[in-house]
């Protein structure tokens, strides 16, 4: 059963928006999966890593969630900051799960220490069309 969690991000998307000056509020869900730990003690979650580009063989961002489509949300609206804001990739281009979230830590390091053409031939294999695969997610 999946947990489903409404965040507003109001407050997040800068100060034109909350001045009422024609800008919409952006309803983030969360969700996430959780399952038994092996232990029977606390739930754990899976994670996702995920590729994002600016265009087709533009600049591309490498990450790690616990949750895709929230963190995905966050890039599209320019609230998660950072690389991948400056540089404007807000497509999803490429993602893999994984069942715990330290496989998916992992692989995201490994796929950072990449050349940048096996990065590519990664996202051309899932996705030749390069196109942005958030709505797929819903």
């Amino acid at each position: 059963m999946a947990i489903l969690q409404a965040c507003d991000w109001w407050s997040g998307l800068g100060p034109g928006l909350r001045r009422g000056d024609g800008g919409a509020s952006i309803l983030l869900l969360k969700f996430w999966y959780p399952r038994k730990a092996a232990s029977g003690g606390e739930m754990e979650r899976g994670g996702f890593v995920y590729i994002m580009a600016s265009r087709r063989n533009g600049t591309l961002y490498t990450g790690v969630t616990s949750d895709l489509p929230y963190r995905i949300a966050q890039h599209k609206a320019g609230t998660f900051g950072g690389f991948s804001d400056r540089y404007g990739c807000k497509l999803l281009v490429w993602f893999e799960r994984h069942e715990e979230i330290e496989a998916a830590i992992t692989r995201e390091k490994r796929i950072k220490e990449w050349k940048r053409l096996w990065k590519l031939r990664l996202i051309e294999e899932m996705n030749p069309g390069w196109v942005d695969l958030y709505d797929q997610l819903f």
